[in-house]
């Protein structure tokens, strides 16, 4: 969990592309939750469909009218569907849940609570949002929950002058670092996303404009 703007999404986009070049390891698949997904029903027709795309045997339409008449069946069944899916494959399930903090937190408990009971344990899924409620993250039982803490997205100032110093070859390379600091205040992807605009030319590293 960190800040709207702190770059999660584009950590995640980084580490799914990494782990789909690696596909003989790895199976990827990525989720993104939105306002309509406070829909239930919405969001694990999503999931199925999600799921559909590492495990194309999975019967989306079986399974989702399954939820609709019994939830607690669902989970179990899927949960079998899956460990039984796995079975004599070598490659690791990754599911990428972006912006989950959409969703209402009871929903996120359910959501949650189903990863954590139901989901084969060989299934990494990697979940970001601003805020993940306590009571939330506590519905897990595996014990095997980490959380990636959010001042990691953010760099020191000594790491935005190294980069600073990269495409920007004045003298004055250390206090235009310390305005992209102060102005950024570290977030990874505002230091980046200004980095790229002096590299390309779009704003000169003389200018006030970043």
């Amino acid at each position: 969990a960190a800040p709207i703007g702190s770059g999660k999404t584009s950590l995640l986009s980084e580490w799914h592309r990494r782990l789909d070049e690696r596909k003989d390891e790895y199976r990827t698949t990525w989720i993104t939750v939105d306002g309509e997904d406070c829909d239930k029903a919405r969001f694990w027709r999503h999931f199925l469909a999600a799921l559909a795309r590492i495990i194309p045997e999975l019967n989306e339409d079986h399974f989702f009218a399954l939820y609709g008449q019994d939830p607690k069946a669902f989970y179990h069944e899927l949960s079998n569907f899956l460990y039984r899916s796995i079975e004599g494959d070598r490659t690791v399930p990754v599911i990428f849940i972006d912006n989950l903090d959409a969703a209402p937190s009871l929903f996120i408990a359910e959501i949650l609570g189903f990863i954590g009971e139901y989901l084969p344990k060989r299934f990494h899924v990697i979940a970001a949002g601003a805020h993940f409620p306590a009571k939330c993250i506590q519905v897990n039982r595996r014990n095997d929950v980490c959380f990636f803490p959010y001042e990691k997205l953010a760099f020191s100032q000594e790491e935005t002058t190294v980069i600073t110093r990269y495409v920007v070859k004045t003298s004055d390379v250390e206090k235009i670092a310390a305005t992209l600091q102060a102005i950024t205040e570290g977030w990874i992807t505002g230091v980046r996303s200004c980095i790229e605009a002096i590299s390309h030319g779009v704003i000169s590293s003389d200018q006030d404009q970043y």
